[in-house]
């Protein structure tokens, strides 16, 4: 009877060893659980954490970005008609685009991070962790963004946040795919 026997799939073993009868601990592969919901995926310990870095990446970003943005309006409009209020109106283009663009590369970069650390874990997990990170961030770093930066706008500059928000939730998907992708090539790389 092996030492093994009894125990299932991914479970702990203690081997003793000779000299000493220090325990070891032996971690069995871990295999994959075709029946997971994302709901048990994302309620996973490893899967929170990760979540919490990636999302937190995003919102430092996206508060790092309005600021820049927000400076950078304020440095070149200066409320009046003409080229400044031109030139102020293009840099928080640029600033809005600046967030749409930074936000799939950012998450492509840390869902390879995210990949490292939870090597050991599921694709299917990972896969989860990764898209789910990268869309909830980009949502929240471009609400970010776009509500500091906005400030600087005033009212009745026709900026309508509500709408914003339609199109940020469909940007989110670009960025949840270039993070699964990301992972997809690493952990596939042979």
């Amino acid at each position: 009877m092996s030492e093994h026997d009894g125990q299932s799939e991914g479970a702990t073993s203690t081997e003793s060893v000779a000299d000493g009868g220090v325990a070891q601990e032996s971690q069995q592969p871990v295999t994959e659980t075709p029946d997971e919901s994302v709901t048990d995926i994302i309620n996973k310990e490893s899967t929170k954490t990760q979540l919490m870095v990636i999302v937190g990446v995003f919102a430092g970003v996206g508060i790092g970005m309005g600021i820049t943005g927000y400076f950078t309006f304020d440095m070149f409009a200066s409320g009046e008609e003409g080229v400044d209020a031109m030139t102020g109106a293009i840099i928080g283009i640029a600033a809005f685009m600046g967030v749409a663009i930074a936000t799939p590369i950012l998450g492509a970069l840390l869902a390879v991070r995210a990949s490292s650390v939870l090597q050991s874990e599921p694709d299917n997990q990972v896969f989860a962790t990764v898209g789910a990170g990268a869309f909830v961030g980009h949502v929240l770093a471009f609400i970010l963004a776009s509500f500091i930066i906005t400030q600087q706008l005033g009212e009745g500059s026709g900026f309508e946040f509500g709408e914003m928000i339609v199109d940020t939730v469909l940007a989110a998907v670009g960025a949840a795919l270039a993070s699964v992708v990301a992972v997809y090539l690493v952990r596939n790389q042979e």
